[in-house]
């Protein structure tokens, strides 16, 4: 008998401490809910010389442009910031997305002149193992990250025409 409530009471641990996987737009709404100074917008499509890239998401803010990229999968991050690929669980490996995420600044340059462009890589259901730097988060570091940059870099105009500029991009 006291082995069934010893299984038991290891049952509720494992379900209460596992790490729960978050659903798909976690990111998206946790930006949605930065206020009126930071406009959002995702899923756009940028032209570059190494092919079309992916913009996750962007937060336009007078601190600057956000180029946040999602990475979803779930397990422990391993690797070093200037390998090629990194490990993300036992089998799996994700090319390293700080080099795409610096990719799709570069694009974003040739598209959108100099700004300031402040890069986030926000691991949604990993942990980080291993310190990348102020670049790469997890999700609990996502707005503090932002939250970070205070020093007002463009005016509400830039920031709407940052704004225009992008949605023109989605095609």
């Amino acid at each position: 008998m006291e082995w069934i409530l010893a299984v038991g009471v290891v049952a509720v641990a494992i379900f209460l401490f596992k790490k729960r996987k978050r659903p798909a737009g976690a990111v998206r709404a946790a930006l949605e809910k930065l206020g009126a100074e930071y406009k959002i917008i995702g899923d756009v499509q940028v032209s570059s010389p190494k092919g079309m890239l992916r913009l996750d998401h962007a937060a336009v803010s007078p601190y600057g442009i956000f180029v946040i990229t999602e990475v979803k999968e779930s397990g422990n991050v391993r690797g070093n910031a200037s390998e090629r690929e990194w490990s993300i669980s036992r089998e799996e490996t994700i090319y390293n997305p700080l080099w795409r995420n610096r990719t799709l600044v570069n694009a974003l340059e040739e598209k959108l002149g100099k700004n300031k462009y402040l890069p986030i890589v926000v691991f949604a259901n990993a942990s980080l193992k291993q310190d990348y730097g102020k670049d790469a988060v997890e999700y609990s570091g996502l707005i503090p990250r932002i939250r970070f940059f205070t020093n007002p870099v463009m005016s509400p105009e830039q920031v709407e025409e940052i704004i225009n500029r992008l949605h023109g991009l989605r095609g």
